[in-house]
């Protein structure tokens, strides 16, 4: 994108510098600066939820069409290894970042946020799960995805076993799946508490 002699880097710093202006305050100046651009963005699945918004937000703040891909992170990763190229990509797995800016095929990244992990229970916890001790309990039964890609599968896995649980937990698991959102049910605001139980 050089037409007008407006550089890729330009073009994400002042875009980026526009939606910083747009959520700090809501003042319509300078609105739309990159109106018929488009930016392509990709993104590992299990961020499509929060990807959504903030691709709406960033077309509202620059004017700029966001093509927006979400899909499985090691298939787009082997993609991006392999030559293939985007503009913007959100993996959720540090070391993939990591080993992509190794082989110059990222320019530079930078970690937004972090997970947390946590023990959902059903609503009024039936099975009076507090601690990981009680997932050791033989009435107790989890659902566990993890075939799921990094993060979410072996990062349990290893929380698990650090805790001692890992053996049980799997033994016991009423579901062993491959994908941290289909193995959870459709709504499940009407099936698990607000309140989590956090591994202590």
């Amino acid at each position: 994108m050089s037409e007008n002699g407006l550089t890729r880097r330009n073009f994400l710093k002042g875009s980026g510098l526009a939606l910083g202006g747009l959520l700090a305050a809501s003042t319509g100046a300078g609105a739309a600066p990159f109106s018929g651009q488009s930016l392509e963005v990709w993104s590992c699945g299990g961020l499509a939820e929060a990807m959504m918004p903030a691709n709406a937000a960033f077309e509202k703040a620059t004017g700029c069409d966001i093509a927006y891909t979400g899909a499985f992170a090691a298939a787009l990763g082997k993609s991006l290894l392999a030559h293939g190229q985007t503009e913007v990509f959100a993996p959720r797995v540090l070391d993939l970042a990591r080993k992509l800016k190794a082989e110059g095929r990222m320019l530079s990244f930078r970690p937004l946020c972090f997970t947390e992990y946590v023990l959902a229970v059903p609503k009024g916890n039936p099975g009076r799960v507090y601690d990981m001790e009680d997932l050791k309990r033989p009435d107790v039964r989890m659902v566990l995805a993890p075939e799921a890609s990094p993060p979410g599968g072996q990062a349990a896995l290893v929380i698990l076993k650090k805790a001692g649980v890992e053996e049980v937990a799997l033994a016991q698991a009423s579901v062993l799946g491959d994908c941290v959102q289909t193995v959870i049910p459709v709504q499940p605001h009407q099936l698990f508490e607000t309140e989590l139980v956090r591994r202590k």
